[in-house]
C-alpha cells in the first residue's frame, strides 16, 4: 500500500515585529551620544546604541504585508510637510512610579500629533491613542532603580530634530535589548524634494 503525504506550504512572508518611527540624524546622535556620557556615568544602564536612536510614531505590531504597509506610509508621507521637534528635558520615565529608562521628552506640537494621527489612520489603527514624543537614550531594569545614586532626574536640554522622514523599522528582541533595522524610509514633504 503507498500512503500520499501532502505538505501544505505557508506561502505568506512570516510575520515580523514592526513600528513606525523617526530616524535621529548623525549631527544630533553625535550630541546625544556624548551628552549621555557626560552624564550617565553613575548608572548601571543599557544605553540604546547610536543607531538606534528614534523617536516611535506607532509601537511595534506582528505584522506579514510589509510591502503594504510600506505603500501606506510613502502615499501618507507625499502630502505630510517636514518639520522640527525640540526636545526640553531629560527624565526618567515612563512613570515615576515605575521608571525603566531615561528619555529626552518633546514639546508636543501640532505637526507631530497630525503625522501621528495620519499615519495611524493611514494604516487602520484607532488614532486617540495618547503619548508623549520622546526619545529613549537608555533601559534599565526596574529594580535596579533602587540603587541609583539619584531617584529623580530632570535635565534641560534643547535638542531640534529635523523630520524629514519616517521610517518602518523592524524590531528583533534579544537577550541584551532590541535590534533595530531599517526597512525602509519615506520622505516627506518639502521644497526640495517636490
Amino acid at each position: 500500500m503507498t500512503v500520499c503525504i501532502k505538505v501544505l506550504y505557508n506561502t505568506q512572508m512570516a510575520k515580523k515585529r514592526i513600528f513606525v518611527g523617526i530616524p535621529v540624524e548623525e549631527s544630533l546622535s553625535g550630541k546625544i551620544v556624548e551628552w549621555r556620557n557626560k552624564n550617565f556615568v553613575s548608572f548601571s544602564v543599557r544605553n540604546l546604541p547610536e543607531e538606534n536612536l528614534h523617536v516611535t510614531l506607532v509601537p511595534p505590531w506582528k505584522e506579514d504585508k510589509i510591502d503594504d504597509v510600506f505603500e501606506k506610509l510613502l502615499a501618507k508621507g507625499k502630502s505630510i510637510a517636514s518639520f522640527e521637534i525640540v526636545f526640553e528635558k531629560v527624565s526618567f520615565g515612563p512613570s515615576a512610579k515605575h521608571p525603566r529608562l531615561i528619555w529626552a521628552q518633546a514639546k508636543t506640537s501640532a505637526a507631530f500629533i497630525n503625522l501621528k494621527n495620519e499615519i495611524y489612520e493611514r494604516l487602520g489603527f484607532p488614532s486617540d491613542i495618547r503619548f508623549t514624543p520622546h526619545l529613549t537614550l537608555a533601559r534599565f531594569r526596574e529594580g535596579d532603580f533602587a540603587r541609583f545614586s539619584i531617584q529623580k532626574m530632570k535635565r534641560n536640554i534643547f535638542w531640534k530634530l529635523p523630520v524629514n522622514s519616517i521610517c518602518l523599522y523592524e524590531s528583533k528582541l534579544g537577550r541584551s535589548g532590541a535590534i533595530y533595522t531599517k526597512l525602509e524610509s519615506v520622505l516627506l514633504y518639502t521644497k526640495n524634494n517636490f
